[in-house]
């Protein structure tokens, strides 16, 4: 039996404790980051299988959707096993017909649906593995990572807070790839003070002559480290900050540990993440439009 829940129902701990037995659990999907992201947040639940999968919604013109939230790359069913096409039909099936239009992301444990008036795109994610029986971090480094690597000897490292972030993040990296959704800029904030109240998240930052030039927020959460957003001045690029930082995050992992760059579609930042020795992983983005031919190009 597959449940829909609304928010009221849905219990914080039974949630985190039902996330953390599934095998793909990610950070994106844990109860209070949900709430941040897209309050008001629903769920299916199937008893049978123990799989849960939030319903982050919206309302426009009177019509509710679920959205995709910003800086949350995959949601999607979470199941203890392994999610096979049935499940997955089952469970987009109970998707509440209220909601006339579907925009989401699934995750790379969930294949793509073959189910009529549901369509899905294929999006690249990228993660990094350190290997267990090597010492060398970059021992899957590209000659031309390793050489950059090299430059930028005179910048200095530094743990930073949220405010100074979002600061060199609205002056570089959201104008440069914006404009974001205003709702979940707004949210971006609070989610990176909640990271780092809950001692899972950590924004590291480059400066050079004293003057924070880039940075980067990552979150610690079980078997992975995801990089969440970044920011890079024009100083910053010049002096090759991103190939700095996140070539300190990737040095923090553990023998065996995994770092999920979040990934891109985009050819460049795809090969930049390559050179880290990233391997690329496949989600699949899901959408269904059930609204009047009138309206369909309704855009969330």
């Amino acid at each position: 039996m597959i449940r829909h829940l609304q928010r009221d129902r849905i219990d914080a701990r039974w949630w985190d404790h039902r996330l953390l037995e599934c095998r793909n659990k990610l950070w994106y999907a844990r109860y209070q980051v949900l709430d941040l992201a897209s309050p008001g947040w629903e769920a299916l639940v199937d008893d049978q299988s123990g799989a849960i999968m939030p319903l982050t919604w919206r309302r426009k013109y009177g019509v509710r959707y679920l959205f995709q939230p910003f800086a949350l790359q995959q949601l999607g069913i979470f199941s203890p096993a392994p999610i096979d096409p049935a499940q997955q039909e089952r469970m987009l099936r109970a998707v509440p017909p209220a909601f006339r239009l579907v925009d989401i992301a699934g995750n790379g444990e969930a294949p793509p649906p073959v189910i009529p008036g549901w369509a899905s795109t294929p999006s690249a994610n990228l993660i990094v593995r350190h290997d267990a029986a090597s010492v060398d971090h970059r021992v899957g480094y590209s000659q031309g990572h390793l050489r950059n690597l090299r430059r930028g000897t005179e910048a200095e490292f530094h743990a930073i807070g949220t405010d100074p972030f979002m600061a060199l993040f609205l002056g570089t990296t959201a104008l440069r790839h914006g404009p974001f959704d205003k709702a979940g800029l707004r949210a971006l904030p609070r989610m990176i003070q909640l990271s780092m109240d809950l001692g899972e998240g950590r924004i590291e930052g480059m400066t050079v002559d004293g003057q924070l030039v880039a940075a980067i927020w990552w979150v610690v959460w079980q078997d992975r480290v995801l990089l969440m957003k970044s920011a890079n001045s024009d100083k910053g690029r010049g002096e090759h900050a991103m190939f700095h930082l996140v070539d300190r995050c990737i040095g923090t992992l553990p023998p065996g540990g995994m770092l999920d760059l979040a990934g891109s579609n985009d050819p460049g930042t795809r090969r930049f993440y390559e050179g880290f020795g990233a391997r690329p992983s496949t989600y699949f983005r899901l959408r269904r439009n059930t609204l009047p031919r009138w309206i369909r190009k309704l855009k969330p």
